[in-house]
């Protein structure tokens, strides 16, 4: 995928999902991930990396599908769409197990990606815990497998 396309893409959900481009910094393809670098690849030859830096998302066919280390690096005052979860409670849970949630709980309309945060003190904080995706009446969950709680 080439940088010009990524980030289109990459701009395409930012304005669908988020309230501004939270991007700073140099925006990088490796294969078909875009990532946000504090140096341009070049500087980085010769260095072995597992992440050349921020972990934008990954580019599929011709969407742009947000990586869940992008989700833990925002505030979520900068989605549009938030899932508040309370802890320990069964709709918290239900999205660690990996489980579809009610679209009613989101804030924020429309269809599209939703942050899914946890709430803390009586609610004053929230923090972000990983992607879900609202469609219609349910939010399919976007939790990494390998971080979901057992069944």
């Amino acid at each position: 995928a080439s940088l010009e396309h990524a980030r289109a893409l990459s701009t395409t959900f930012c304005r669908e999902t988020l309230q501004a481009d939270p991007f700073q910094g140099m925006p990088e393809v490796v294969g078909t991930y875009l990532y946000q670098t504090p140096l341009p690849l070049t500087e980085l030859r010769g260095i072995n990396f597992i992440h050349p830096g921020l972990w934008l998302g990954t580019l599929k066919k011709n969407r742009f599908e947000p990586a869940h280390a992008l989700a833990l690096a925002l505030k979520t005052t900068q989605a549009r769409r938030v899932l508040p979860l309370d802890p320990g409670s069964e709709h918290c849970m239900a999205y660690l197990r990996g489980e579809t949630i009610p679209a009613s709980l989101v804030e924020g309309a429309g269809n599209g990606w939703v942050l899914a945060s946890v709430t803390a003190s009586g609610g004053m904080f929230r923090f972000p815990l990983g992607w879900g995706r609202r469609l219609g009446d349910q939010v399919k969950n976007a939790y990494p497998k390998g971080l979901r709680l057992a069944r």
